[in-house]
């Protein structure tokens, strides 16, 4: 089948620093290891005219609006971010709405039956795997990637006031009053598993509205794919979805820095943990599993 895939990202070289960038990026990869063709159109490219089978819709910051030469093609609407800008009049656009969230997606089925999919964000697992089972343990540091917003993270503020080691990498940490902790502004996708790999624990928040609605970021798949330990703000979303053992700790505002404490004398328990969700996020958590899910729901 043809794919076009709707890209919310912008078409010119700032497109590398969304995420939307890689993740679209990986999820060619799969549609190309299943036999597919896919075509990505960015956000300032969108209305250009493609024939295809199949559009799927990348819904970030943007919505999409058809346009008449496509018409004729299966749409369909895969939500991964800014979960409150879905209306119901968007998602009766859509012949199938992908939702990453089994909450969003009990929400919207009540009234929309039939045409919502729960699809979960995934990891790419040619860029994100474990260390060699027989290698020496050797990691080191804990850290956080990702960019300041121009506003306090309530868990990277608690733990550097706890942990003077702490690594940032990211935008915007040098006027956060943190920039002693950063240690690279940008960091190439395809280096993220090295990173990760090499790393202790990583600390990991969720947008409020993200967190309300149920959808996991890719950061947490991403890392217990690379075995890394994760501390994480609490999210309902977490449960059930992933088969964390002790590698995910879930922790309230105000008790990061004593919970991260908590895991670093426990630290042998966690890492063990982390590799059997290492093992578990590759097996059902990967772009390619995503496409399968895809091809079943057509």
């Amino acid at each position: 089948m043809r794919w076009l895939i709707k890209n919310p990202a912008p078409a010119n070289d700032y497109r590398f620093k969304w995420g939307d960038y890689w993740f679209c990026r990986s999820l060619c990869k799969a549609l190309h290891a299943r036999g597919h063709e896919a075509q990505v159109q960015y956000h300032t490219n969108w209305q250009d005219s493609a024939y295809s089978d199949i559009v799927l819709v990348l819904r970030g910051l943007y919505r999409y609006q058809k346009t008449s030469s496509n018409r004729q093609a299966l749409h369909i609407l895969w939500v991964i971010s800014h979960p409150e800008d879905i209306s119901d009049e968007e998602v009766e656009d859509y012949d199938l709405v992908c939702v990453a969230s089994a909450l969003h997606a009990e929400k919207l089925s009540e009234r929309h039956p039939g045409k919502i999919l729960t699809l979960w964000q995934c990891t790419d697992t040619e860029v994100f795997f474990p260390p060699p089972k027989n290698q020496p343990d050797s990691r080191r540091g804990i850290i956080f990637i990702g960019n300041s917003r121009g506003q306090k993270r309530p868990i990277v503020a608690e733990v550097a006031e706890r942990l003077p080691g702490l690594e940032l990498i990211g935008f915007g940490w040098d006027t956060s009053g943190l920039e002693r902790h950063l240690t690279l502004e940008t960091l190439p996708n395809p280096k993220l598993g090295d990173v990760y790999r090499s790393a202790r624990i990583t600390l990991n928040d969720h947008w409020p509205d993200m967190r309300e609605y149920g959808y996991v970021n890719n950061r947490i798949f991403d890392a217990l794919a690379c075995g890394l330990p994760v501390l994480t703000d609490h999210h309902p979303g977490l449960s059930g979805l992933i088969d964390t053992g002790c590698s995910i700790i879930q922790a309230e505002d105000g008790v990061f820095g004593q919970a991260l404490i908590e895991m670093l004398l426990d630290y042998p328990a966690l890492l063990a943990g982390a590799r059997q969700s290492a093992a578990f996020v590759r097996a059902k958590h990967s772009f390619l599993h995503r496409v399968v899910e895809l091809e079943a729901a057509l």
